[in-house]
């Protein structure tokens, strides 16, 4: 593929991820506040985050193993609907437990799937500069994330919850347009085969990336925003904004992603992740709220400069580009993703707030060191 139709590709994709992510991050920091602020407790947030995180994962590796064979393209335009669908679910109807997983399941499958098609765009097409083009569109999606983030606190205040998730779905309209731009794939037919080689380090990955995503998501999918709100008593709006500044962090840190295509991605990986698990740490320990901000701006940024090296290691790991990376990303990400918020939903109704940092710290840095034995 020429130089100048790469360019229009990473330019359309950048688009549609931007608003996107705007999308599904404004649902996954509203509809947590929503069902809190309605009466479900942490626990029952854990449960209800943890048994839809696990459904969205098996539809996420459902659609992506297929996606080799169907085509690219068609997914995009799935995973922008299933983030249109939830929120008018959200807006419409009444929040009960299962109303609530299918909610999650979709917002949740479709969060993921930036991610996921990032990695796989960039060893396709860009495999001569992986961090620097997986670090753009990481920047890219954590911009119209923050942005999304912010939006929602200040939409929450002016006008309540359920007109805040109309918006929502119309965004996620929205993203879908540049996708009607992209040129479509030649796919040719051909049998179905999933044969990913469970080697050591294969194996080795996908725990890492669990643990990685435990660590994560016990912090950042609702013990963060609860946290702000509920601890420090911080209006919605001033949430978002907390936010919003913490995710500046993580688009610099993607910018940045060009220097695991210049010096060690290995390094650069192990060092950011355990810096940002202790920066985690602290910023549930200081009690100041100035910073609180700066210890989630340094941790979001150490752990998005090594989040931009993953492409490099993926290329050395996968044999089947869809279907292997799904398996790492379903298996390690999403069902990480969804252990997470159930434990720490029991570890703050037990130990208090501050004991999340902590155990979202331990996993974080635990998971670096996994990373570490497998590719020293």
């Amino acid at each position: 593929m020429r130089g100048g139709k790469l360019t229009g590709m990473k330019t359309l994709l950048s688009i549609h991820w931007i608003f996107l992510s705007m999308a599904t991050w404004m649902m996954g920091f509203l509809f947590p506040l929503y069902l809190n602020s309605v009466g479900f407790s942490e626990i029952q947030l854990g449960n209800v985050f943890i048994i839809g995180t696990a459904l969205s994962t098996v539809v996420f590796i459902t659609l992506f193993v297929h996606s080799d064979l169907i085509g690219r393209k068609f997914y995009l335009v799935v995973f922008g609907l299933f983030v249109v669908l939830s929120s008018l679910i959200a807006a419409a109807l009444p929040p009960f437990f299962f109303l609530a997983l299918f909610v999650i399941l979709f917002y949740m499958a479709t969060r993921r799937s930036p991610w996921t098609f990032g990695k796989i765009f960039v060893i396709e097409k860009f495999r001569r500069e992986m961090g620097r083009s997986y670090g753009f569109f990481g920047a890219s999606i954590t911009i119209g994330g923050s942005a999304g983030v912010f939006l929602a606190g200040v939409f929450v205040d002016s006008f309540g919850f359920g007109y805040s998730f109309l918006i929502c779905s119309f965004i996620g309209l929205i993203s879908l347009l540049p996708i009607a731009f992209l040129s479509g794939e030649k796919v040719k037919p051909q049998k179905f085969s999933f044969k990913p080689k469970f080697t050591k380090i294969f194996t080795g990955f996908i725990l890492h990336r669990f643990m990685y995503a435990v660590g994560l998501s016990s912090l950042l999918v609702f013990a963060l925003p609860l946290y702000l709100k509920n601890e420090l008593l911080l209006p919605y709006t001033l949430v978002g904004v907390v936010i919003a500044v913490q995710y500046i962090g993580s688009i610099l840190g993607f910018l940045s992603g060009g220097l695991s295509d210049r010096h060690d991605f290995r390094r650069i990986c192990y060092i950011g992740i355990s810096l940002s698990g202790l920066l985690f740490l602290s910023a549930g320990l200081v009690g100041s709220l100035p910073l609180i901000i700066l210890a989630l701006f340094l941790a979001e940024f150490a752990h998005c400069i090594a989040a931009s090296a993953l492409p490099h290691f993926y290329r050395r790991v996968s044999t089947q580009l869809g279907r292997d990376i799904s398996i790492v990303e379903s298996v390690g990400i999403t069902l990480g993703g969804s252990v997470g918020p159930g434990i720490s939903g029991l570890v703050i109704s037990f130990a208090g707030y501050p004991s999340v940092f902590a155990f979202g710290c331990i996993f974080l840095v635990g998971s670096a060191l996994v990373l570490y034995a497998l590719f020293r």
